[in-house]
């Protein structure tokens, strides 16, 4: 009965159709899922109900729903619980202020997951041995994007915001070089310069990607898709794309894809519970163990193993960390990566215990 009058209250301010349709099926889906749950606490079963629709499936497409449509979905979830515990008479729908946050300070909500050197050698093998459609034969473009996220900890969307003139004048003189990014993270352009250090073999991976694949399949477009102009980007759809995509700018969505389908042909998955979005129905699937931005998290691990052994002081390796991932605030990158990396020490301390365990009792 609350559904249909913060529907029907929302309906009066003259909406089309559409719009009211699209609440409408918002609505629905939040009240299914919350049906299907046990009692807990709107806050918590927000949260978990987030978390259900990064791993549904569009009914229309069968693939993983656009972060919009996730977005939209938990706004009209949070609003209409906000209006359901407004005191008597309600406002008007969407018309109470959302809190801006309510986590509590120091408590990072997103968990820190490293790809273990196992599975980041496997991921890496097979996109380099991957040849994807037999019209592309060398696609060096997703090997070298994942490469670059383990190997200087930049986000996805900054990588893919690098520009070919950043990397063309570049010549393969066996030395490393810097790359300053255009992108920061949420896209905020008043973020940008945070400078990253390409090693010299990644440097001569760039060069061949830039003056060989690239150019090949600019000339491919030029030839193919009317009215083409070559874009700044670094990264461009290749030939197994649509032929009026072919050329354009690679986009994240399409990067999340690769890695996720990557570690699937690996074996390295998690099963999960997903929703259909219409009919409520809960389905055990298997889907990739990781996303693109845990190799984040495996540059952090590394960096911190490396500038280890390398005798630096904790706070000397915080301050390079949180230098190199582009954070303001030492404790910001305290807060994200401390636990992990203290379990991660544990975990080799331990190892280093069993190993010592087992010389002293074979020596015995």
């Amino acid at each position: 009965m609350e559904a249909l009058q913060f529907i029907h209250r929302y309906a009066q301010n003259q909406l089309s159709a559409k719009t009211l349709l699209t609440r409408c099926e918002q609505l629905l889906a939040w009240l299914r899922f919350k049906d299907a749950q046990a009692a807990e606490q709107p806050g918590r079963l927000i949260l978990k109900y987030r978390r259900s629709l990064d791993e549904a499936l569009s009914v229309r497409t069968s693939r993983p729903l656009a972060r919009a449509t996730i977005i939209g979905r938990v706004d009209v979830a949070l609003h209409f619980e906000r209006w359901l515990s407004a005191p008597l008479p309600r406002p008007e729908p969407f018309s109470i202020p959302l809190p801006r946050s309510s986590r509590p300070r120091g408590q990072h909500r997103q968990k820190v997951i490293p790809f273990s050197r196992e599975e980041m050698t496997s991921v890496l093998k097979y996109l380099e041995n991957d040849r994807g459609n037999s019209r592309d034969p060398v696609v060096k473009r997703n090997w070298l994007i994942t490469l670059m996220g383990f190997v200087t900890g930049a986000r996805l969307d900054e990588i893919l915001s690098l520009q070919f003139r950043q990397v063309v004048g570049w010549a393969p003189d066996g030395d490393g070089a810097a790359l300053v990014l255009t992108r920061a993270k949420g896209r905020r352009t008043d973020a940008t310069g945070r400078t990253i250090f390409i090693p010299a073999y990644l440097k001569e991976k760039l060069i061949s990607y830039t003056n060989g694949e690239r150019q090949k399949i600019v000339q491919a477009a030029r030839g193919s898709v009317p009215g083409y102009r070559e874009p700044n980007a670094l990264f461009l759809n290749g030939f197994n794309a649509k032929k009026h995509s072919i050329g354009k700018a690679f986009q994240q969505r399409r990067a999340c894809e690769m890695i996720a389908v990557a570690q699937m042909a690996c074996g390295h998955t998690r099963s999960i519970v997903r929703f259909n979005s219409r009919t409520g129905e809960a389905i055990t699937v298997d889907v990739s163990k990781h996303t693109f931005h845990h190799t984040r998290h495996t540059y952090v691990m590394m960096a911190y193993r490396h500038y280890k052994s390398c005798g630096l002081a904790s706070d000397q390796i915080w301050r390079a960390i949180a230098d190199n991932l582009g954070h303001g605030s030492v404790s910001t990158t305290k807060e994200i990566y401390g636990s992990a990396i203290a379990e991660d020490e544990v975990r080799l301390r331990g190892a280093q215990f069993e190993a010592i365990e087992g010389i002293l009792s074979g020596s015995q």
